[in-house]
């Protein structure tokens, strides 16, 4: 069994990470938010919790400033259901850490929600379209997956007020590769109104929220991470060599997930795998 480095434990074989994400922390069914840093994540999250956005649950600051370090989570009410708004590290911020530990650390606590994920609020700026935006949208669709593209809606922030009262103004202005984004999600998105423009209760700010809302509780299926993928994200972070016997265990893992035993099985199967500590 090969051995990764990590910086609090000394050294974690694959088999006790994966026990690790196995072990159930949340019973409610997780809502993410993700995007990029100083984008607006933690202020949305405030909004749909209490309707304010910077006396909520989750900590705000100045645009572009990290301020999110790792996953919060606060209990947010959909039809009378509890759900888990989970509000993660923002991404494209390497001061911080790289977009593939702060990839690990979302699935790491959305694997931890033993009922999945109920949706993903994916927060993208208006404006002008980066390559580092582009590379998140390519890595989200990787990482999540076509199974979870209906679990999806993208949220527009910082638009200005034009495009905010009329949000097919910005659609208009979408490069293709946002369009074709929209496109895989079956073009579910909401603009958030700037809450130093339009007031936090007024009414366009209480129907974008209540649109974001009725999206979650029409959604018919959670969706659950992908074991394999996090597994790789661990040993890319690590810079050691994925093992050939680890991505076939954890590929019947996945064929056979709804099985009773499917999690202890494959925890017998990468216990049988030789140690190995080879590097990319």
């Amino acid at each position: 069994m090969r051995y990764l480095k990590n910086p609090k434990y000394e050294y974690l074989s694959i088999r006790e990470i994966v026990s690790d994400f196995f072990t159930p922390v949340h019973n409610l069914p997780a809502i993410l938010i993700i995007g990029e840093t100083g984008v607006g994540k933690s202020t949305l999250g405030n909004l749909l919790v209490c309707g304010h956005p910077d006396n909520g649950p989750f900590k705000t600051g100045d645009g572009g400033k990290s301020i999110t370090k790792d996953c919060d989570s606060a209990v947010l009410n959909i039809d009378g259901k509890p759900h888990l708004l989970i509000d993660t590290p923002g991404f494209s911020d390497p001061i911080v850490a790289s977009d593939d530990e702060t990839w690990k650390k979302i699935g790491s606590i959305a694997l931890k929600c033993s009922s999945g994920v109920r949706a993903v609020l994916f927060v993208i700026p208006a404006g002008r379209y980066t390559s580092s935006q582009q590379g998140i949208i390519e890595k989200a669709v990787d990482i999540l997956e076509l199974r979870s593209m209906n679990n999806i809606t993208a949220v527009f922030t910082h638009c200005n007020k034009a495009n905010t009262e009329n949000p097919d103004r910005l659609i208009d202005k979408l490069t293709y590769e946002q369009t074709n984004f929209l496109e895989k999600i079956n073009k579910r998105f909401t603009i958030i109104p700037n809450p130093e423009w339009f007031e936090p209760q007024g009414s366009l700010t209480r129907s974008r929220l209540d649109y974001l809302r009725s999206n979650v509780s029409e959604i018919e299926r959670n969706f659950t991470f992908s074991i394999l993928k996090l597994v790789k994200l661990v040993c890319e972070i690590q810079n050691v060599k994925s093992q050939p016997e680890v991505d076939q265990a954890l590929n019947d893992y996945e064929v056979n997930s709804v099985q009773d035993n499917a999690k202890q099985v494959l925890l017998d199967k990468l216990e049988k795998i030789p140690e190995t500590n080879e590097l990319k």
